[in-house]
């Protein structure tokens, strides 16, 4: 429909390409629900923008991160990837991982955070 007009340089630059505006509003909305913590608000209209104008910067990242924070499912050779879940590197050391988990345990906890889901 409307995006090819997304993949024209000189028509993404352009503030008065409709196409590009409603993907920037989704994306607006999108950082608006993640700041109140509904990823799977975010994540919609993360999608949304992307659907509309795919070469949109950063917006495949934007998409893929409010994944991870849905999912918590980040794979390394088959198997859960706890440190990227987490978002520490590899070399953290325990106590970073125990505070790390216990913050994000708190942030996906459905009785602590009724709002946000």
């Amino acid at each position: 429909m409307g995006c090819m007009g997304c993949y024209d340089l000189q028509v993404v630059s352009s503030p008065y390409n409709p196409i590009k505006k409603e993907a920037l509003k989704a994306i607006e909305n999108a950082e608006k629900r993640f700041a109140q913590r509904d990823f799977a608000g975010a994540k919609s209209y993360g999608v949304k923008a992307k659907i509309l104008c795919p070469g949109l910067e950063g917006i495949s990242q934007m998409v893929a991160t409010l994944e991870v924070y849905i999912a918590s499912k980040v794979t390394h050779n088959g198997e859960l990837d706890y440190y990227c879940i987490l978002g520490l590197k590899p070399s953290a050391d325990t106590q970073t991982v125990k505070r790390q988990y216990k913050k994000l345990a708190v942030l996906l906890h459905l009785d602590k955070n009724i709002g946000s889901v």
